[in-house]
């Protein structure tokens, strides 16, 4: 069941792009294996905040045993794990270091773990008194890559976190069967199971992860310069030495006089045209010296 759907971003960077792309793709998969199925909570691009710190995650998937972070890399050529634990993909045509998205996922769950606790006395119940907690409660890390991408495996343990994208789907299947499979053995054996989720509970914390999503930010609309005719916001200079017998100003009036006049009366632009046109005229019938006028629309 998906509770919150992918949104694709509008950029130019290329970068950011991919990105998208495979989310995206990843988001496809998802919606195809479990969009019906109400044993899977699936929440793409989920963005928590807690104080200043802030937490991405490409797709949480909340099943009945616990959950898992798929984390989306745009991978369309190659990457490899060295034996050092050390991270590269074919970039340009040339091998280029990357972070590891494993460590990345898994200080996502750290969060994410740490998140719920913090408000775990709103989503989880107490039992026989005692206050229910999220520290054993399974997460799951995946690294999903494009599927056209390569993966060079090596030794080392993060190679069995990696998968491409239309594989994801059935790893995350096979993680809840063998959680139902340990959880039919505890109960057999009389014994508890490490965790489990009531029906109502994991709705419960699927939709408290959907409401607590803080997204980011969108950027502001350029300014739109303002119609001069219609909106008349003008801050208008004059820098003028005037003598029009009485109008406005006399000669002595200084520039910053003059400046502070026009700004005050915020005329809408044909009125002004028609006062400088009138000014003008009468400079040049009583002989003042030559006027500038510098007009400034903001």
């Amino acid at each position: 069941m998906i509770l919150k759907h992918h949104n694709s971003i509008e950029t130019t960077d290329k970068l950011l792009q991919s990105g998208n792309s495979a989310e995206k793709q990843m988001a496809f998969y998802l919606q195809g294996a479990f969009g019906d199925d109400e044993n899977f909570h699936i929440l793409n691009g989920t963005r928590l905040k807690k104080g200043e710190d802030v937490c991405q995650i490409d797709h949480l998937v909340v099943h009945t045993y616990g959950m898992a972070i798929v984390e989306s890399k745009s991978v369309t050529s190659k990457v490899k794990i060295n034996d050092d634990g050390s991270w590269e993909r074919i970039w340009d045509n040339h091998w280029q270091g990357m972070r590891s998205p494993v460590i990345q996922a898994k200080m996502q769950a750290d969060f994410l773990r740490n998140y719920l606790n913090f408000h775990k006395e709103q989503v989880l119940m107490k039992v026989r008194g005692v206050q229910q907690t999220f520290d054993k409660m399974p997460i799951e890390v995946i690294v999903a890559i494009s599927d056209s991408g390569i993966i060079d495996r090596s030794g080392h343990p993060e190679s069995k976190f990696v998968y491409k994208a239309d594989q994801v789907t059935s790893k995350i299947k096979e993680i809840h069967a063998e959680q139902k499979r340990l959880d039919k053995i505890l109960t057999l054996s009389l014994k508890m199971p490490t965790w489990v989720f009531l029906k109502e509970a994991q709705e419960r914390i699927s939709r408290f992860i959907v409401e607590a999503h803080r997204p980011t930010a969108a950027p502001a609309p350029p300014a739109k310069k303002q119609d001069a005719q219609t909106k008349g916001t003008y801050s208008v200079k004059y820098v003028a030495s005037l003598k029009m017998a009485g109008f406005f100003f006399d000669k002595n009036s200084s520039e910053k006089k003059i400046s502070e006049f026009f700004q005050r009366q915020f005329f809408p632009g044909f009125l002004i045209q028609i006062i400088w046109k009138t000014c003008s005229c009468l400079v040049a019938v009583h002989g003042s010296p030559a006027v500038r006028a510098d007009i400034e629309v903001v």
